[in-house]
């Protein structure tokens, strides 16, 4: 088992423009979630590896 955690962080108003702008370049939205303040995207590339985006 490999665990190999990538996290984007950035200010949550620019969160949602960041998860647009990757999404055009080709990744796919896994889901959204979220634990009190924070607020994150789970994203997948087009090789399959997912990546996080978080604000």
């Amino acid at each position: 088992m490999s665990l190999d955690a990538k996290m984007i962080t950035i200010d949550c108003a620019e969160r949602s423009t960041e998860v647009d702008r990757l999404v055009e370049l080709g990744a796919s939205v896994v889901g959204e979630h979220s634990a009190g303040p924070l607020i994150w995207t789970v994203l997948r590339e087009p090789e399959g590896n997912e990546f996080c985006v978080a604000g």
